[in-house]
């Protein structure tokens, strides 16, 4: 059955629960620094648009690594054959359908959703250049990463611009690095390997396994400035000195020998968390 095959995609590789669980999180953190206070309609419009944004673009690079996930990754839901492909087109247009309508519920942030939606189309057709970029996973990163500042400034237009607050405010500016670079890192982290598997390439394949965790370190610039001008000291401080022992840690931290991006990438999702609920924890506070 075509239903039975999409949940198994969405659970095993689009991770529907953490999915979820980021998209209200995200909007509803969002809603406590601009607004500072919930407000239900804008939070299903703007939790819709995230949610099948981050649905569009993870079909979409299925498809791109359509090739390389038989013989890397072959036993994931679309190559062994348990999803097929017509089964993810008509989900992704399904998501299209969303990100076409659901901004043109808060008409004074329309033209900022449908970035969004450009966005995910430039990602449907690999922003043109898919040859370049199967052979440059830094020309990758380059063009999808900026995704997640795209769908955040357009969340935090969302509730500005209805309400009259300023969209560039520093506060803002700040929000939206601090909800988007930490996904920056992690998907550095995420691709670097020491032992490096022949025809696939990684971030660690192309800057060495000490290059790439340092240039996925070197985000935590952006967010440590980002979060110094959004949290208390009491807050702040603390987090900073976790900041710290984390990337010391990931530094000189020998990786598994089969596949040691694994135990990485659970900790930066980690830190990743820690920050939402630091923020979360500090915008509840101050309601």
């Amino acid at each position: 059955m075509m239903f039975a095959r999409i949940w198994i995609y969405l659970i095993e590789t689009f991770k529907l629960p953490s999915r979820m669980a980021l998209t209200v999180l995200n909007v509803f953190i969002i809603q406590l620094y601009t607004i500072n206070q919930f407000d239900p309609y804008l939070f299903l419009i703007g939790s819709v648009v995230l949610f099948f944004s981050l649905l569009y673009y993870r079909i979409c690079d299925e498809f791109k690594d359509e090739d390389t996930d038989k013989i890397f990754f072959p036993d994931r839901p679309l190559p062994s054959g348990r999803v097929k492909k017509e089964d993810l087109k008509g989900l992704r247009l399904l998501a299209g359908f969303f990100l076409l309508s659901f901004p043109l519920l808060s008409l004074p942030s329309v033209l900022w959703g449908y970035f969004v939606l450009i966005d995910c189309l430039l990602m449907q057709f690999y922003f043109f250049a898919p040859k370049k970029m199967e052979k440059n996973r830094l020309l990758a990163f380059a063009t999808h990463a900026p995704y997640a500042i795209v769908v955040n400034f357009y969340l935090v237009a969302l509730h500005c611009l209805p309400n009259n607050i300023p969209i560039l405010s520093s506060q803002n500016i700040a929000l939206i690095i601090a909800l988007s670079i930490p996904g920056f890192h992690w998907e550095v982290i995420r691709k670097t390997f020491v032992r490096e598997r022949p025809g696939y390439q990684t971030y660690s394949s192309l800057l060495g396994y000490q290059g790439a965790i340092f240039l996925s370190l070197v985000f935590f610039i952006p967010i440590t400035i980002a979060l110094k001008i959004i949290l208390l000291e009491v807050y702040f401080i603390p987090l900073v000195i976790l900041f710290i022992v984390y990337g010391v840690h990931i530094w000189g931290l020998g990786l598994h020998e089969r596949e040691g991006s694994i135990s990485l990438q659970a900790k930066s999702e980690f830190i990743s968390t820690v920050i939402v609920l630091v923020l979360l924890w500090q915008g509840i506070k101050g309601l």
